[in-house]
């Protein structure tokens, strides 16, 4: 009897103490997670990772949840980012959410872990949740010297959010007061502007050099550059001014931030530049952003706006074009829909074997660094923030007023 157990109790033993896959494992250095990943992932996986989708369309519901057609059309690749349904309220986020990262765990090949996204206008930007006026957001900050008691107002209230789409380091210099965005900015001053956004980076993160803490979120600066100065102050409208006016007022608070605390993501403006839309601009995001200032993080697209280089711009005759020209400037991501970077891989690619290499139609292909620069994040996320590293963690979090005020605040 003793005989025939052993066999089963080795088995098991070696089960329990066989490593992980090394993507998963926390101990490795995060580019040889990144690496090995890479390794294992066929093209179109690779393609999802740099696309998202929009909670609203189409409208996850129970009714989606359930449908497994549904489901493996959105997530069946995996999915890079997912975007908030600012419809729905905390339950039903937190629900959705848990839901859809219990499909990619348990349902996809290597089981990536999204990342959700949320917007923080002034707060969190969500149904039934209060906001702070901007004015006692810089009150705090400027009072506490650093961000960490902002990070007490944003920090996930129940829904689980691993990447905030804020703060706005940008510079208004708009002569007039027309510029309908002016509320948003940190003031005229682009060094106070790069203080105030460096603080609140590093209380969302938790850290100066790009980590994000435990129960912490990472943040995204935005919008990148020259949004405080368009033509007539009209929002997206072009920004027409000589490189040292650029880089003086309206690129130095980004910089300053780049230096001090390493943001996790940066999004680049919807406007032109000399007539070069942001979202395509070479110069802007890898001449100046990559190799001057050494920015390793993701880049976020606006929403829609690699669409508007053939919509709005019309510098791309197609969204297929469209695609490629974001992505050979470096855009990580494709904000909200993920429709243009769907076109990355050939329409008639198969499902393949991880280590062979499906033929790439006509599409473009993905590039190599900027899908490290999108799965650099998520190796964190496997054993990182919390016990389930796809659940969404329930965190209780402040009450914060219309007003103001704050209740619940931890005292200094």
């Amino acid at each position: 009897m003793i005989k025939r157990i052993t066999p089963i109790f080795l088995l098991l033993i070696i089960a329990h103490t066989t490593p992980a896959q090394p993507y998963k494992n926390p101990n490795l250095p995060i580019a040889d997670r990144v690496k090995d990943l890479l390794s294992r992932m066929t093209t179109e996986e690779k393609a999802a990772q740099l696309r998202s989708t929009w909670s609203a369309r189409p409208h996850i519901s129970e009714k989606s949840l359930a449908d497994a057609h549904v489901m493996d059309s959105l997530f069946g690749q995996g999915i890079g980012m997912i975007n908030p349904d600012f419809g729905n309220n905390t339950e039903q986020t937190l629900r959705y959410r848990t839901a859809i990262s219990d499909y990619i765990r348990t349902k996809t090949r290597l089981a990536i872990p999204p990342i959700f996204l949320d917007e923080s206008h002034h707060g969190l930007m969500a149904s039934a949740i209060r906001r702070l006026s901007h004015v006692h957001r810089l009150r705090l900050l400027m009072g506490y010297g650093t961000g960490r008691k902002s990070l007490y107002l944003y920090r996930r209230p129940g829904i689980g959010p691993r990447h905030i789409h804020g703060p706005r380091p940008r510079h208004r210099r708009d002569p007039r007061p027309r510029w309908g965005r002016t509320g948003e900015t940190f003031g005229e001053d682009p060094f106070l502007c790069g203080l105030m956004g460096s603080a609140t980076v590093r209380g969302f993160q938790g850290s100066t050099d790009g980590s994000i803490a435990p129960n912490h979120i990472a943040a995204t600066l935005k919008h990148f550059t020259g949004h405080g100065q368009s033509e007539g102050g009209v929002n997206q409208g072009p920004t027409d001014v000589p490189e040292r006016v650029l880089r003086t007022f309206h690129m130095e608070p980004f910089r300053l931030a780049v230096s001090r605390v390493r943001p996790a993501g940066i999004m680049p403006a919807y406007l032109e530049i000399d007539g070069i839309p942001c979202h395509a601009n070479r110069w802007l995001l890898k001449d100046v952003l990559r190799k001057e200032w050494g920015y390793k993080g993701v880049l976020v697209s606006d929403w829609w706006a690699i669409d508007q280089l053939f919509q709005k711009h019309h510098i791309a005759p197609d969204r297929k074009t469209a695609a490629r020209m974001a992505l050979d400037a470096g855009v990580t991501v494709d904000l909200p829909m993920g429709a243009n970077y769907t076109l990355l891989p050939s329409p008639g690619q198969r499902r393949g074997h991880p280590h062979q290499s499906p033929r790439l139609g006509h599409g473009p292909r993905p590039h190599p660094e900027i899908q490290t620069r999108a799965l650099r994040p998520k190796t964190r996320i496997f054993h990182g923030q919390s016990p389930d590293p796809y659940r969404p963690t329930r965190r209780p979090g402040p009450r914060v007023t219309g007003g103001g005020g704050v209740h619940g605040a931890p005292q200094k």
